[in-house]
């Protein structure tokens, strides 16, 4: 391949501010403890800020069948065939069915490289997140576009089962804030009860 590479034009229309918005948030809500389905293959969703989701459907050996990234009303499609599709949501207040998104042609180079920047700024990407952000890269590179530069890179980019302790502990202090805040309404009308018995005893003692 020639040392030359094509210029993307429109990749600039997403600020940084977003970048270091959505990435920090976008960890894993359904890990790999999901059960299988019927035809082997279990779904890993990692859900961010600003409506970003990720959706990867893994063989039970842990093959990567399939993934989906949203992200900005940009749509990725990816399978382990190596075929990519985008294509662009429908704004909130349209139709939004699957039949509404606009499939481009041919994968938008512009597209690839909004996602593939997201997933590269992250600090805590895991190893889905890295998997989709190589075969990003590799789409780029074969239409002759640069690759986007892989920042952040350690152990964790290549554990799958990473963020799934950081989702326990978070769900574990929801419930414990939950439980809380349950105990503190509780004991907010045992004193309204206490309140209410008082005043009537002292109507009683008043009326006599």
């Amino acid at each position: 391949m020639s040392n030359d590479t094509r210029e993307i034009t429109g990749v600039h229309d997403i600020s940084g501010t977003i970048y270091r918005e959505v990435g920090p948030s976008f960890k894993k809500v359904l890990g790999t403890d999901t059960d299988l389905d019927g035809s082997g293959v279990r779904r890993i969703w990692h859900r961010g800020a600003r409506k970003t989701e990720l959706l990867t459907w893994e063989a039970e050996d842990g093959a990567i069948v399939r993934q989906e990234l949203t992200f900005q009303n940009l749509l990725i499609e990816t399978n382990q065939t190596g075929i990519v599709r985008t294509g662009l949501i429908p704004q909130e207040g349209s139709l939004n069915t699957p039949q509404s998104v606009e499939f481009s042609s041919s994968p938008d180079p512009g597209v690839l490289r909004k996602c593939a920047m997201l997933l590269a700024h992250m600090e805590d990407r895991d190893a889905y997140q890295h998997h989709l952000l190589e075969n990003l890269n590799l789409v780029l590179e074969s239409a002759g576009h640069a690759a986007v530069n892989v920042m952040h890179t350690g152990a964790h980019n290549h554990d799958r089962k990473h963020h799934e302790s950081l989702s326990s502990s978070k769900a574990h202090a929801q419930r414990d804030d939950g439980s809380s805040e349950e105990s503190g309404r509780s004991a907010y009308w045992i004193q309204v009860a206490i309140g209410f018995a008082a005043a009537a005893i002292m109507l009683v003692l008043i009326s006599r």
